[in-house]
């Protein structure tokens, strides 16, 4: 709604020039009152794949450069191929589909790109020199015991006081396991209980939903 109230203003100004210069004798090729009756459904397309191919090669970056420990990169080439999968999905419509369809898998990217964002931020930190590394093998064999061999975990370097755990696991990563310490406290040794109960918190979520 707020997007609507800022550029429907831009357009119709935008248009009301290049119209009146249309009228002055300026060599436009096209019309500009057939500007206004163009689909939005194909702009709407066109800058959905503008940003998830800008996502993508993000991505690939992040993905040349070095991690400490593997569960970060396993991730990262996750989220890669849920993006390329939307965007393929997205590349399926042909001009024959609906407005109102090519939207909502505008949409559904969208929130998807939107969703995915902090968690990117969260692996790109997780190869900060500030990170205590020494404390992912201890939180990664607990994880392992009491939630499930396949679980992952992701230590990042946050900048929040006090360790935090994310409360709902993705569904892109359902065994994925993210845990923020503080860029602060790296050096403390009272750092490893703190992130060990954030754990415990992820461990009776987990058993809760089992149940």
């Amino acid at each position: 709604m707020l997007t609507k109230r800022i550029f429907r203003p831009l357009k119709l100004s935008v248009f009301r020039c290049i119209k009146r210069l249309w009228r002055k004798g300026c060599p436009f090729r096209v019309n500009p009152s057939r500007l206004w009756k163009m689909p939005s459904g194909l702009s709407d397309k066109d800058f959905c794949l503008q940003k998830i191919d800008s996502a993508i090669a993000l991505l690939e970056r992040l993905l040349d450069g070095d991690y400490p420990h593997l569960d970060s990169k396993r991730a990262l080439k996750r989220i890669l191929e849920v993006y390329n999968q939307e965007k393929e999905r997205l590349l399926s419509l042909d001009d024959t589909a609906q407005p109102n369809t090519t939207l909502e898998y505008c949409r559904r990217i969208n929130i998807i790109l939107v969703r995915l964002k902090v968690f990117l931020g969260l692996l790109l930190r997780s190869s900060n020199i500030r990170n205590a590394f020494e404390l992912y093998f201890p939180i990664k064999i607990l994880s392992s015991e009491l939630i499930d061999q396949t679980a992952a975990v992701v230590l990042s370097s946050e900048w929040n006081f006090s360790p935090f755990t994310y409360p709902v696991a993705l569904p892109e990563l359902p065994e994925f396991i993210f845990i923020g310490i503080p860029a602060s406290e790296c050096q403390n040794p009272l750092i490893l209980p703190l992130a060990g109960h954030e754990l415990g918190h992820v461990v009776w979520r987990t058993l809760e939903r089992l149940q």
